[in-house]
C-alpha cells in the first residue's frame, strides 16, 4: 500500500514534498477509508518536525490540550512558536487552544499565521469556520468551511455544517425577499 511508504519518511512539517502528492490523492479518491488514511498522513506530516526539542514540546502541548491542561499547553505552544516560527502546526495548535478558551481574536491571528505558512491547512480553515459560528458570523463560517472542503472534500462534520448554513442562508433569503 502506498501509504506505508509515506509513513516511514523522515519528519518534515508543512514543507514536506510528499504533501503535494497526498493532497492530489485526497482530491481524487472516492474511497472513504483511503481518504481517512491520507488525511491522517497529512496531519502526521504537518505535526512532524526534525528538531527533537520542538517535537517534544509539540507532543507535551498536544497532550496537555487533549487533557484540557490549558496553561501547560499554552506554555508549550508558545515555546514551539518561539523556537520554530515557520512551523505552521505550532501556530495551528495554539489557535486551537485559544479557540477552546474562547480567545477568538487570538485564535484568528494564529490561524492567519498558519495559513500564511500552509494555505492548504484544512484544519485551520475549519477552525476559522467554527470561530465564525461562535461569533454568529454565518456567512464567514460558510466561506471558511467551503474553503476547507475545497482542499479536503472528506470532512463529514464540515460538510454537515455547510449544509446547515446553506439551509439557514436560504431561509434568510426567503424571509428577506420582497
Amino acid at each position: 500500500m502506498v501509504l506505508l511508504m509515506y509513513s516511514f519518511a523522515s519528519p518534515a512539517d508543512q514543507n514536506d514534498p510528499a504533501l503535494d502528492d497526498l493532497f492530489e490523492r485526497l482530491m481524487v479518491t472516492t474511497d472513504g477509508e483511503e481518504a481517512s488514511g491520507i488525511t491522517r498522513e497529512i496531519w502526521q506530516r504537518w505535526t512532524a518536525i526534525e528538531d527533537p526539542d520542538v517535537s517534544q514540546l509539540m507532543q507535551i502541548g498536544i497532550r496537555a490540550l487533549n487533557y484540557s491542561t490549558y496553561r501547560k499547553a499554552l506554555r508549550s505552544f508558545n515555546r514551539v512558536i518561539e523556537m520554530a516560527p515557520e512551523f505552521a502546526e505550532g501556530w495551528n495548535r495554539r489557535a486551537t487552544l485559544y479557540y477552546h478558551i474562547k480567545e477568538y481574536r487570538r485564535s484568528i491571528d494564529d490561524i492567519k499565521q498558519t495559513l500564511r505558512l500552509e494555505p492548504r491547512h484544512f484544519g485551520a480553515w475549519s477552525g476559522l469556520g467554527l470561530i465564525s459560528v461562535a461569533q454568529d458570523n454565518y456567512s464567514g463560517a460558510l466561506a471558511a468551511f467551503k474553503k476547507a472542503l475545497s482542499i479536503n472534500p472528506h470532512l463529514p462534520n464540515i460538510r454537515r455544517y455547510v449544509q446547515k448554513l446553506e439551509d439557514w442562508q436560504r431561509r434568510e433569503d426567503e424571509e428577506n425577499a420582497i
